[in-house]
């Protein structure tokens, strides 16, 4: 069956399309409000997504760059290079250094995560003069 024009006749009953065609408007006015509140719904949990892990990154680099700050400090090395090369993988959130952090950060011996830390950074970042390193507590 052939589809009438809005302003042609259907089979001389011009109010039975006017009435349809009201219906499809409202349904398509419908529809498209329905997919407008999903949109919104969708930008704002992204959003609060977003934001949640933002602040979730930065808690994670300041607690990083807290356990670098902290080596360096209760560290010495003949090397200045090392130790700045520390700050910068936490900086700059290295794989291979975080994997170390989150492998030492559970441990309560302070002594214990030093010497592994350092052993680790001598295996993954071939710091040989880092060996050298010796804690200032303990001499």
């Amino acid at each position: 069956m052939p589809t009438a024009l809005p302003n042609t006749k259907v089979n001389g009953d011009e109010s039975a399309f006017e009435e349809l065609l009201k219906i499809k408007q409202n349904l398509s006015s419908e529809l498209t409000e329905y997919a407008l509140s999903k949109k919104r719904k969708s930008d704002t949990n992204d959003q609060f997504h977003d934001r949640k892990k933002r602040t979730s990154d930065d808690e994670e680099l300041g607690k990083l760059t807290d356990f670098a700050l902290d080596i360096i400090k209760k560290v010495k090395s003949d090397n200045q290079d090392h130790l700045n090369k520390i700050i910068r993988l936490a900086v700059e959130k290295n794989e291979s250094f975080l994997n170390i952090w989150k492998s030492l950060i559970t441990r309560e011996d302070e002594d214990s995560k030093i010497q592994k830390f350092i052993c680790s950074m001598n295996i993954c970042f071939d710091m040989v003069n880092i060996s050298k390193i010796y804690r200032e507590c303990l001499v």
